[in-house]
């Protein structure tokens, strides 16, 4: 399951993302800044889990799970079938 990880911008990212960005970052020896908006995050980075997006997602997820589906929405994969975008 996806870590969702919130820095102090407010951007949320997976945990996976961001540390494969921050990792690239400290490799090439820059401060550690944010990949959406640059905003400088500091020398020494925590990352937070972002509780509420987790939660979200965990419902969501919880929801597709079980097969349900808001009437009269395509799924992503449906959509697709069906050439229809947005």
């Amino acid at each position: 399951m996806l870590k969702e990880i919130l820095v102090h911008c407010g951007h949320s990212f997976c945990k996976q993302c961001i540390q494969k960005a921050l990792g690239a970052q400290q490799q090439s020896k820059t401060p550690y800044s944010c990949p959406m908006c640059k905003l400088q995050l500091g020398p020494i980075l925590e990352l937070q889990k972002n509780f509420q997006l987790c939660s979200i997602v965990e419902a969501f997820l919880a929801s597709t799970s079980k097969g349900q589906q808001q009437p009269g929405r395509l799924s992503r994969g449906r959509r697709a079938e069906k050439g229809v975008w947005g």
